[in-house]
């Protein structure tokens, strides 16, 4: 009878041992679940991609979380990422893969491999979408995944260079980029079936959308510059900001940008009556576009050279990444709605991207 009292309270002591040290890696890892989360896309070739986790408030850049929680480097070129039912799909390009983690926690679960130049993701109604480029002169593709088994459900053949996808109304906009070459076209594709069901042209090499408070899709036209057999500039191709109606799959406003600078990254405001555009190696500002009036502003709401941008949805601050080269730290930039500078932080190698958890 005294051994099995005894041994009744070792076992509770036991149990109470590790519900306290779940308690405390709970705490420990929950630290990610409110702030902004950084994509850093590190130097191609090297497998230096990282994340910077920044809580929102907070005065410190927590560096190279993936590599503190997993014990392992994230891989080659963060491409993009998306946050999606308590998980987040990043986009390694170069490594040909989509590693999954938890968004709380990023404690690695699943890696997507078999990719080739893999570049945007996102996700909807329990699938994942993925564009990719393929291999040199192959057409893009949309490679669809089950969101929890993980499995390859369908390749959706698009343009050329496939880049940024938007999920909206059953639909899949995908932006075709041009890739190694030039489109000028956005697909759209019946979620349900996979078929394309629309393609709209826009302006040169399509890089991003959004979706405005009307439901209309805007789309960033990168434009290109045009090289002769010794790589000297002799032509350009504009840029463009293009909205296209949702439902009639019209273009409606098609917006010069510039001849000679190529933004490449969109973004919408909190409310979603506001457009921002911008960011890009050689591009100088931040500029807004009211969806009620759309013209391109002489001023940007943000002067500087950006290697890419996002918006905080909930209170609409611009968060601004510098990439000054791909082999040292580079700078987060927190910027009111209005353009007053709040925040900085050092950051990981070549920042790109700013998600919200």
């Amino acid at each position: 009878m005294k051994k099995s009292v005894k041994l009744m309270m070792a076992m509770l002591v036991l149990a109470f041992a590790f519900a306290s040290c779940g308690g405390d890696d709970e705490t420990q890892y929950a630290e990610f679940e409110n702030g902004a989360i950084i994509l850093n896309e590190g130097a191609y070739g090297n497998s230096n991609a990282s994340i910077t986790f920044i809580g929102y408030g907070s005065d410190i850049a927590d560096n190279q979380i993936f590599y503190r929680i997993n014990g392992r480097e994230l891989g080659d070129v963060l491409q993009h990422a998306a946050i999606y039912n308590g998980k987040i799909y990043m986009v390694l390009n170069n490594s040909g893969k989509v590693e999954v983690a938890s968004s709380a926690t990023f404690i690695q679960l699943q890696t997507i491999t078999g990719l080739v130049n893999p570049r945007y993701v996102a996700a909807k109604d329990g699938k994942i979408y993925v564009t990719q480029w393929g291999s040199w002169g192959e057409q893009g593709t949309v490679e669809v995944f089950d969101a929890n088994s993980y499995s390859h459900t369908n390749t959706i053949k698009v343009g050329t260079g496939a880049e940024g996808l938007l999920c909206t109304d059953g639909k899949i906009w995908v932006a075709n980029g041009g890739g190694y070459g030039l489109d000028s076209t956005v697909m759209v594709v019946d979620a349900a079936t996979g078929a394309v069901s629309d393609t709209v042209t826009v302006g040169y090499n399509p890089k991003e959308l959004v979706e405005d408070a009307s439901g209309n899709i805007w789309v960033i036209c990168s434009g290109a510059d045009i090289y002769d057999d010794s790589w000297e500039v002799v032509g350009h191709l504009p840029s463009k900001l293009v909205m296209i109606d949702r439902q009639s799959r019209q273009v409606v406003h098609s917006l010069i940008i510039s001849n000679t600078s190529h933004p490449a990254h969109i973004d919408v405001s909190s409310g979603k009556e506001t457009v921002y555009f911008g960011g890009g190696f050689g591009v100088n500002g931040i500029f807004s576009v009211s969806i009620t009036q759309p013209v391109i502003p002489q001023t940007p709401v943000i002067d500087g050279f950006f290697y890419g941008f996002n918006i905080r949805p909930s209170n609409g601050d611009i968060y601004c990444m510098v990439a000054p080269n791909f082999t040292s730290a580079g700078e987060l930039k927190i910027y009111s709605s209005a353009g007053a500078a709040l925040k900085s932080y050092s950051v990981g190698i070549a920042p790109s991207t700013a998600l919200f958890n």
